[in-house]
This record gives C-alpha cells, sequence and structure tokens, in this order.
C-alpha cells in the first residue's frame, strides 16, 4: 500500500490536488477508496475540464480505477472557512 500512496501523493502534487486525509478508505473486502480534490479558482470551465481529464488519465495510467467523479461548479461561495486554505494558497 506505501507504493501506491507514493504513486497517488506523487500524481495530487504534479497536479496541485489535495489528497483528504482517509486517501485510501480501506473496506472489509479489501478494496479501497480514493479521495483526491482539485480545485481551480482563476480558470475557464472548459480549462478546468482538461485538466481534470488530464488528472484522471494520470490515475489511469497508475492502474487507478476511477469508479466516481463529481464535479462542482460555484461562481460564489459562501462557505468561505469550508475552502479557507485553498483561498490562502
Amino acid at each position: 500500500m506505501n507504493e501506491r500512496m507514493h504513486q497517488l501523493t506523487t500524481i495530487a502534487e504534479a497536479n496541485d490536488c489535495h489528497l483528504s486525509t482517509n486517501a485510501f478508505k480501506t473496506f472489509d473486502d479489501g478494496s479501497f477508496t480514493i479521495m483526491m480534490t482539485y480545485r481551480s479558482y482563476d480558470k475557464m470551465y472548459e480549462d478546468f475540464e482538461s485538466k481534470l481529464s488530464y488528472i484522471k488519465n494520470s490515475l489511469a495510467l497508475s492502474a487507478f480505477n476511477i469508479e466516481k467523479e463529481i464535479v462542482e461548479f460555484s461562481i460564489y461561495d459562501t462557505k468561505i472557512s469550508h475552502d479557507q486554505k485553498w483561498l490562502e494558497a
């Protein structure tokens, strides 16, 4: 698992992604879920989609299987405390 975590960390860092503290949430059957977040505050939506596609391809090339993807788009976010770390960057 350490090698897989290293691979995921490398992909995340190379793409300005944030790994959840439980990035490798493991289930009873030995499977696991990867939780990684990419946010952009200064790109057009089309550029965001392109970057997201690149990240997914990077994960696929490293044999990470993507079963579910959640994409949110916001013009104005009222919950600033949730995104404080990202805003500081």
